[in-house]
C-alpha cells in the first residue's frame, strides 16, 4: 500500500513542450508515474473518466491477474479522449508518452498551470 500512495504523490518527468495558440504538446518520460499522472490531467482538464475503464491506467492493467502490463510491450499506442473544450491525442512509444492538447479557444495558461502542478521539466537528454 506504501508503494501506491508513494506513486500518487509523485510528479511525472516532463521532457519537452511545444505551445502555440490553440494546440499544446508535451512528453513525458515513459513510467508507471507519467501513465498516473496523464490520468490526473486528463481529470483536471475536464474529461469525465471512470477510473476502471477509462483514461489510460486501465490499459496498462490486467484485472483478471491483478498486475500491471509491463509498459516496456507497449510501443506505438495511440489513445484519444475529449470534451467540450479539449481534444486530446496520447501516444505512447518507446520511451516516451507524447500528449497532444488541442483547444477551441486559447486555453495555454490553464493547461500550463494543470500541467506544471503535475510535473517538473527535466527536459530530454536525447534531444539535440
Amino acid at each position: 500500500m506504501k508503494n501506491k500512495q508513494s506513486l500518487n504523490k509523485k510528479k511525472a518527468k516532463l521532457l519537452s513542450v511545444s505551445k502555440k495558440e490553440y494546440r499544446c504538446i508535451f512528453s513525458f518520460k515513459k513510467d508507471w508515474v507519467s501513465i498516473l499522472i496523464v490520468d490526473k490531467i486528463l481529470y483536471r482538464l475536464g474529461i469525465d473518466l471512470d477510473p476502471y475503464r477509462d483514461g489510460l491506467k486501465p490499459h496498462f492493467y490486467d484485472h483478471e491477474t491483478d498486475k500491471r502490463v509491463s509498459l516496456s510491450k507497449c510501443i506505438d499506442e495511440v489513445y484519444d479522449f475529449r470534451n467540450e473544450d479539449y481534444v486530446i491525442d496520447i501516444f505512447i512509444g518507446k520511451k516516451k508518452i507524447i500528449l497532444v492538447i488541442n483547444s477551441f479557444r486559447d486555453k495555454q495558461d490553464v493547461i500550463s498551470k494543470v500541467i506544471f502542478s503535475c510535473a517538473d521539466f527535466e527536459g530530454d537528454e536525447n534531444e539535440n
